[in-house]
């Protein structure tokens, strides 16, 4: 390699390395920014001054923490660009705007309608960002991108395929440039999930973490040292929804028996809203207590087959299956620990996400900060 082009590499690196640290840290101080990415003083100055010239860093006052002179903070400036996020799922589809914070600015829910054409969902989600950028009063030359979080494989960020909706091969990626001109990430619903669990979950530090989204579907996003693991084509933990637990089972929509989405997921209260059936288990009625109880079963049975396979450190389960609280987490904890060995159960973390927001939204939205800041 080049030594000019050795150089080049590593100054990129640490630009996005500060930006990262103040991104996640703000409001910070060039001396702390310094002393913790191991850059001198006279590297993160110039970095800092390329950023705020660029308008994406601004200072936000001074802190004294000893004689001498103040140190300026510094920290993101959220005006400096604006990131559509879309989440489409089997039972709602998010369309939203947000900071570079990931605040969200405008939010508007659909249900997801089981027998509409491509081209007509492909039209109202559009329409939905030119209002959202209308209302948020936002030039298109202020959007860095567009992030979409789809039910199922994403083929060369051009569509996906999905039967529960019947959209096989929307072609979303497309669509969204040919709309806006701006750049569209689109990704996975599991591994965007896992991306909002890296950078807003409390789970940063590990080094192994399967996010699992269940709803009337089921996505899987794997994080591998940090990363978002894509596997050797792009569809690790995609498929996972379709992962046989019962093979005499009832036949899937995929056309196999026994998948997981078919007998564990949300689809087993055929079109009744979770919250109702969690009401009336907490009324104490057996019907409501047995459906989630076996959603947790089944969810037990799938979790310990990722955990045998991958060895996690922890599994966090988001997505519309939450709201079925610890009828369905007890079960699938009592259901995991008669599948695995007791030593993998103990040092295996379980638990719901901690995000009040959509995990596959915030995942979208972060897939296009993640240009500037992964």
């Amino acid at each position: 390699m080049h030594q000019e082009t050795y150089q080049a590499r590593i100054k990129q690196e640490n630009v996005r390395a500060t930006l990262r640290e103040i991104w996640q840290h703000s409001p910070i101080s060039r001396s702390e920014l310094a002393s913790v990415l191991g850059i001198s003083k006279s590297a993160i100055t110039n970095i800092i001054n390329t950023l705020m010239e660029e308008g994406i860093v601004q200072s936000v006052g001074s802190r004294q923490n000893g004689p001498g002179r103040a140190s300026d903070l510094l920290c993101i400036n959220d005006s400096f660009g604006y990131v559509v996020g879309v989440s489409i799922s089997t039972i709602d589809t998010v369309v939203a705007i947000s900071d570079y914070h990931t605040h969200v600015l405008y939010k508007k829910v659909i249900s997801t309608p089981s027998d509409i054409q491509k081209s007509d969902l492909l039209e109202l989600l559009t329409g939905y960002v030119r209002e959202g950028l209308r209302v948020c009063d936002i030039p298109l030359d202020r959007v860095l991108g567009i992030g979409i979080s789809v039910p199922s494989m994403v083929y060369a960020s051009r569509g996906f395929a999905t039967p529960i909706i019947n959209l096989y091969d929307l072609p979303v990626g497309e669509a969204f440039w040919l709309a806006f001109q701006r750049p569209v990430h689109v990704n996975s619903l599991g591994m965007n999930t896992a991306r909002a669990e890296k950078w807003l979950g409390n789970s940063e530090k590990l080094p192994s973490v399967a996010c699992l989204d269940i709803s009337r579907g089921i996505g899987l996003g794997l994080l591998i040292d940090g990363r978002v693991y894509t596997g050797g084509n792009g569809f690790a933990g995609t498929d996972v929804s379709h992962m046989s637990l019962l093979p005499n089972g009832p036949v899937c929509s995929c056309g196999r028996r026994g998948c997981w989405e078919k007998i564990g997921s949300l689809q087993i209260l055929e079109g009744r809203a979770i919250e109702d059936v969690v009401a009336e288990a907490d009324r104490g009625d057996g019907s409501a207590i047995e459906i989630l109880d076996r959603i947790g079963i089944y969810t037990g049975m799938g979790i310990a087959k990722i955990i045998q396979i991958a060895n996690p450190n922890k599994v966090v389960i988001s997505g519309a299956i939450v709201k079925g609280r610890e009828w369905v987490l007890n079960s699938a904890l009592s259901t995991l620990k008669q599948c695995i060995w007791p030593h993998v159960y103990d040092t295996t973390e379980i638990g719901y996400s901690m995000l009040t927001e959509s995990a596959s939204l915030l995942g979208a939205i972060l897939s296009v900060i993640e240009t500037k800041i992964g």
